[in-house]
Formats: C-alpha cells, sequence, structure tokens
C-alpha cells in the first residue's frame, strides 16, 4: 500500500544502493507497478520508502530501523528468497517491541489486539486485523 511519506520524512539513502539495471521486485504490488515507476522519477528514496514489501507487507519508510542499507536493499531483499519475507518481519517484531504481543496471539481476539495494533496501527480494528489474527490462529 503506498503511504503518503514525504521526502522529508525520509532518512537519506545512497541511490547507488539499487543495483544497476535492477528491476522493481514483484513483492511490490501493494504499490503498483506504474504508480511505483512516477513516484520514482520524482524522488526514488520517497517511492520506495512509501510501499509496503514482501509477504507481510512491510513499509520501506522502516528501513533504516530494520537495519537495511537502504529502502532499495529492503525491496530487493524480498525477492531473494521466501525466508527473507520472515527475516523481514522479524526484524520489525524485534525492532518495534512486538516480541511479547506475538506470544500472546491466540484465537481469541482480544488476545490479537495489542499485536494488531503494533504492527497495523491504531486504526488497526477498522481493518479487523485483530479478528483477522485470531482466525488465522485457528
Amino acid at each position: 500500500m503506498a503511504a503518503r511519506a514525504t521526502s522529508s520524512s525520509m532518512p537519506t539513502a545512497s541511490r547507488s544502493a539499487s543495483p544497476p539495471g535492477a528491476r522493481v521486485p514483484s513483492t511490490a504490488t501493494a504499490c503498483g507497478g506504474s504508480k511505483l515507476g512516477l513516484a520514482c522519477a520524482k524522488n526514488p528514496d520517497a517511492a520506495f520508502g512509501s510501499c509496503s514489501w514482501g509477504k507481510f507487507q512491510v513499509l520501506g519508510l522502516h528501513w533504516s530501523k530494520l537495519r537495511y542499507a537502504s529502502p532499495y536493499a529492503l525491496a530487493f531483499s524480498t525477492v531473494a528468497s521466501e525466508a527473507a519475507h520472515y527475516e523481514l518481519l522479524a526484524r520489525y517484531i524485534e525492532v518495534f517491541g512486538l516480541t511479547d504481543e506475538l506470544r500472546a496471539l491466540s484465537r481469541d481476539p482480544d488476545d490479537c489486539r495489542a499485536f494488531a495494533q503494533g504492527y497495523n496501527g491504531p486504526a488497526y480494528a477498522v481493518g479487523g486485523y485483530h479478528q483477522k489474527l485470531a482466525r488465522a490462529m485457528q
């Protein structure tokens, strides 16, 4: 999903971190290929940071906190292997302090609220993310 990030809110990344001639990862579907291309023409750092990447849709804006060299490195990590998607998720859970919330997940939607809020943000209930997590635990 494209976020409304601006270049002023993004840490600066070296454009050389994007491999020469590299294609946009197919995991960028949340941004849509043509939208990402148009945004890259204006500000590649903000464009890659404004997309959610990988199986677990982690926002590229977090590249520095998640210890990636650039928003491109985060994005391109998601095409390396399926394990890379889980690595990205694990980094997110660790960095944003959601380990206890992950352990508390159960079939009860109320037990899933803290993780859903930490992972999906304050509007998690609108999307029913706590309920989706509870169903996935069954």
